[in-house]
């Protein structure tokens, strides 16, 4: 009798208990897809360089020191229709605090002075008053200036994003992929990738050399495909010969999303983040010309 029972009891949920393998089976399928090839630093690595060329926004954090000056910096920018760069830039020097605002689109920079505090003294013997300066914003053309901020944040040939970011099109984004495929423009090891948190999350850490005649044309091709001119008469081969550039890019595992940028030998990092998220700036009143707030600046005693 038990065993009618068993044999009844077994046929009876014989389906619920395939389907629940099933269910076990494709767990345990994800996960080891999961392990060995969604978190593969070669699969990581070109993950990040792709979603890189398709970014809608991003936030940029600089910290830079030498014996005499520190610089911290916070650039957001937002591309797509209105594409356009903004900086929060303070400079300590000499006992010297300023900082600055900027914002930098295809066709104009704005920027002003929020906060600068100096040791020096007036004629008077008096703290500086710089009430004429602070908070007017200034504009400047982009034609007028040598180095637009838009293409100083964009272009890693300006001081800007080593690793080139932007919303591209489909046929942009492969086009500048099947170019870091075929040429040796970031040489880096798969091999001997560290692993370890960035604030609470886990990062693969690359050792890069950056090949500069193959990175200028590379730079150049994006710079083309977002409609910056800044490289335009820039010749790639004029490079040849200079030392490749050595840098240390950690990665977000779970995001694939390039997370801090290290120069190697310098105090010069870059950390990442706020990807996708808005930066809610418009472009602001400016009553100024950049010349008339400098000319202010220097008036001061």
């Amino acid at each position: 009798m038990d065993d009618f029972f068993d044999r009844a009891f077994s046929r009876r949920y014989l389906p619920q208990w395939l389907v629940a393998g099933g269910l076990v089976l494709l767990v345990v399928a994800g996960f080891v897809w999961w392990i060995q090839v969604y978190e593969n630093p070669y699969n990581v690595w070109w993950g990040m360089l792709a979603n890189s060329l398709a970014t809608s926004s991003d936030t940029k954090h600089i910290v830079e020191d030498s014996a005499a000056t520190r610089l911290d910096q916070y650039v957001g920018q937002e591309f797509g229709v209105n594409t356009l760069a903004y900086g929060r830039t303070t400079l300590v020097s000499a006992g010297n605090t300023v900082t600055t605002e900027t914002i930098g689109t295809t066709v104009d920079d704005y920027v002003r002075y929020t906060a600068i505090k100096s040791s020096q003294k007036g004629k008077n013997g008096q703290p500086l008053n710089f009430a004429t300066v602070l908070g007017k914003w200034a504009r400047t053309p982009a034609t007028d200036s040598s180095t637009p901020f838009l293409s100083q944040t964009m272009l890693g040939l300006g001081g800007g994003n080593l690793v080139p970011m932007a919303d591209l099109t489909a046929p942009q984004r492969q086009n500048l992929l099947t170019q870091l495929h075929q040429s040796d423009i970031f040489d880096t090891s798969f091999v001997n990738v560290q692993k370890h948190k960035l604030n609470g999350r886990l990062v693969y850490t690359y050792a890069v050399d950056v090949e500069p005649v193959a990175y200028v044309a590379l730079e150049k091709a994006f710079a083309a495909d977002v409609g910056l001119h800044a490289l335009d008469s820039f010749d790639p081969n004029s490079y040849q010969g200079q030392p490749a550039i050595k840098v240390e890019l950690s990665v977000d595992v779970r995001s694939h999303r390039l997370a801090e940028v290290s120069y190697v030998g310098t105090n010069h990092q870059e950390f990442f983040s706020g990807y996708g998220v808005p930066l809610g700036f418009n472009v602001p009143h400016a009553s100024l010309s950049a010349q008339t707030l400098q000319s202010r600046l220097s008036q001061i005693e």
